[in-house]
């Protein structure tokens, strides 16, 4: 009988148990705490990110998915996790792109050390054709689109054809090369030795005459022209294609 009646008993629980399990399973583990390396990677690449975003953001253009790397120094497996939000601080409003360095700081356990990461920046950029030769207006037909990665001194490449058509090289430009805003200058509206308009103004009067540039010039620009009523020649500043401006 004692048998029988263990046996009933343990053939009635195995069922329950059985049943029991899947619920078991279903129940969420505890997150393990992350150490101190996870810690500081996240943080790091949460930064760079945060700073790619604004500076692409500031630079409109074709710009692709951004790969960052966060390079982990061999001392930080001696480290204990943080207590609080890690700080991470450097070059938070420059160039993002290339290598970066940032200072990690933990305020409990209090523990600093610096990270080093690459960010690779890439986007499709206006580059030349064919060579572009210096002094002569740049057209959108002499460009095209090319993938480009961007360093330190591609932070002024200019991303539009707009921002390049009409102006000029300072010097030639190679085929392929992507083309920074330093590298080229206002298109010329005056020519030397063309005929402009002179516009003379006092206060409210505005008077017009015929004159010759004396010397070539771009918008804003001031050079001479010879009025071609008196003959005498006077400073003018070029104000549109073919147009210039003085005081009496």
């Amino acid at each position: 009988m004692s048998k029988a009646r263990n046996g009933s008993g343990i053939s009635l629980f195995r069922p329950l148990l059985i049943a029991a399990l899947p619920l078991i399973a279903a129940l969420p583990a505890q997150a393990t705490p992350a150490g101190a390396g996870e810690q500081i990677a996240a943080a790091v690449e949460q930064q760079l990110h945060q700073q790619v975003q604004r500076w692409q953001r500031d630079q409109p253009g074709r710009w692709l998915p951004t790969s960052i790397t966060v390079v982990l120094p061999r001392g930080v497996k001696r480290l204990s996790p943080c207590d609080r939000e890690l700080a991470v601080d450097g070059n938070a409003n420059g160039f993002p792109g290339g290598q970066q360095q940032r200072q990690v700081s933990c305020p409990t356990p209090a523990w600093s050390l610096f990270v080093r990461a690459k960010v690779v920046m890439t986007a499709s950029v206006p580059v030349a054709r064919q060579k572009l030769v210096a002094d002569q207006p740049i057209s959108a037909n002499q460009l095209t689109w090319q993938q480009h990665q961007f360093r330190q001194r591609d932070r002024a490449t200019l991303m539009t054809l707009d921002a390049i058509d009409g102006l000029r090289p300072k010097r030639s430009i190679r085929a392929g090369d992507p083309i920074r805003a330093g590298q080229l200058q206002s298109p010329l509206w005056v020519e030397k030795g063309q005929e402009v308009i002179i516009e003379a103004t006092d206060g409210s009067f505005v008077a017009t005459t015929k004159g010759v540039a004396l010397a070539e010039g771009s918008q804003g620009e001031a050079i001479r022209v010879r009025n071609l009523s008196s003959g005498k020649q006077v400073s003018a500043y070029v104000v549109a294609p073919g147009r210039v401006k003085t005081n009496f």
